[in-house]
């Protein structure tokens, strides 16, 4: 499940690339996307992990809206919920 800034736009995520940024001298640790799916929109979030805090940017890739096309919105707050399947 996924909540932006404590919206109510239910997101589809179609894709996940995760990459572990390895460099001693960055203090980011990994780099999350999600591809996210919304009728008529796509967007993707990214989710960067400095250990003890995370950054997360909405990059609006598709939108019926011109005016939201390529603008990047903060996010104010992420949770993120683990999901174990037996």
């Amino acid at each position: 499940m996924l909540v932006v800034n404590g919206g109510t736009r239910t997101w589809d995520v179609t894709d996940v690339v995760e990459r572990p940024i390895e460099e001693p001298t960055d203090a980011r640790e990994s780099k999350r996307v999600l591809r996210l799916h919304s009728k008529p929109s796509v967007s993707g979030l990214e989710l960067v992990s400095y250990g003890e805090h995370y950054e997360t940017s909405l990059h609006a890739l598709e939108s019926p809206d011109w005016t939201e096309d390529g603008q990047v919105f903060d996010v104010d707050e992420i949770e993120i919920l683990k999901q174990r399947v037996p």
